[in-house]
């Protein structure tokens, strides 16, 4: 499904390093740049989809010919965080993005690039999902556990249903602790096999995931309630 790339580690290092470097004055000022630079230890291309059986997906809103798995080494994933939106934004495939720092902690960041509507050529960057931190030191047992439930995909309608697969995948993943029973629900459902009801349960899972957010940070007992219910009544199909 993925080909591994590593039989020349050191130089697809180096170039995956210079082309970032290259290409991110379109997308950060100066100093910004400078903060991101000094975070960056390297960037490898570690494998892409080799999968000829699963088709790819080209039309007005998206191309989807190739997915690619890249890893970002930095100094502290902390630091880097606030521009995981920017890194997404440098690689016009649709990419599944692991950032490591040198205490061996870990994140991974999806998202859906579509072609933009206004500026030709340009590609929007949507509903992107970035897993909490892992440690491979207090506990590698959940990244485990993570890289399981990705690692089983049934979706092979084409190259965008496979990946909007690993999209939601990592969504109900986040959201393990708050779903409750509707976390093991939604992973054992057939959902997979349909792009539709996929789109439907991830809206409802963004919508899951802001209400318990504000219920969170609410200080209005009547708001909480609010919020709660809302919560409570949202549906997921299975």
């Amino acid at each position: 499904m993925f080909l591994d790339i590593k039989y020349n580690l050191e130089k697809n290092k180096q170039e995956c390093t210079n082309f970032v470097l290259k290409v991110l004055p379109q997308y950060l000022e100066l100093k910004e740049r400078k903060k991101l630079k000094e975070e960056i230890v390297s960037i490898k291309l570690l494998a892409q989809m080799n999968d000829t059986s699963i088709p790819n997906l080209e039309n007005k809103e998206f191309i989807y010919r190739n997915i690619m798995y890249i890893e970002f080494m930095v100094k502290n994933i902390k630091k880097i965080q606030p521009y995981i939106e920017t890194l997404h934004k440098l690689f016009k495939a649709p990419t599944i993005l692991k950032i490591s720092d040198e205490k061996l902690n870990s994140i991974y960041s999806l998202c859906i690039k579509r072609l933009s509507k206004i500026n030709k050529g340009e590609i929007v960057v949507e509903n992107i999902v970035t897993t909490k931190e892992f440690s491979d030191v207090i506990n590698a047992k959940t990244r485990n556990e993570y890289i399981d439930i990705i690692s089983k995909i049934y979706n092979r309608n084409n190259k965008f249903d496979y990946y909007y697969e690993l999209l939601i995948k990592t969504k109900i993943y986040n959201l393990k602790k708050e779903l409750k029973d509707n976390y093991i629900k939604l992973l054992d459902s057939k959902i997979f096999y349909n792009l539709e009801k996929m789109q439907y349960n991830m809206e409802k899972l963004n919508s899951f995931e802001e209400y318990i957010k504000q219920y969170e940070s609410e200080t209005n007992m009547a708001e909480k309630i609010k919020l709660k219910n809302k919560i409570d009544n949202i549906i997921f199909i299975f």
